[in-house]
């Protein structure tokens, strides 16, 4: 007993359970990645299935060619939509970071703000 032996677990035991842990973790992680994507592409790609153009529904249908461009430019529809896509992931990830880090990465990026929105 003077050797610590009887003390619950051993540092082999946490070390193993750390190694199932990380691993486990990691496979989590590589299934979570995937997921996540095929969801993505599945929202993003679900309003664009729908018949008919959106512009012209949000406008009217005797609006002019030149008042369709323009919305479409401002909502940025004319873009690729490999573009449009990257930067609805990128938006959602910053809404995604906002959201977690609340009130310090609020108070991070402008300090004027602090308890304003308490």
């Amino acid at each position: 007993m003077a050797d610590g032996s009887w003390r619950r677990g051993s540092t082999g035991d946490e070390s193993r359970r750390l190694v199932v842990l990380r691993r486990y973790l990691a496979k989590r992680l590589l299934i979570a990645i995937p997921s996540l994507l095929i969801a993505s592409l599945f929202v993003f790609t679900l309003p664009r299935l729908i018949p008919g153009d959106v512009v012209v529904l949000m406008l009217a249908e005797k609006a002019y060619a030149k008042d369709l461009d323009e919305l479409r430019e401002k909502l940025g529809l004319n873009r690729p939509l490999s573009v449009q896509y990257v930067e609805g992931v990128a938006i959602s990830l910053a809404v995604f970071g906002f959201n977690m880090l609340g009130d310090a990465l609020r108070d991070l990026l402008d300090p004027r703000l602090r308890g304003l929105a308490r």
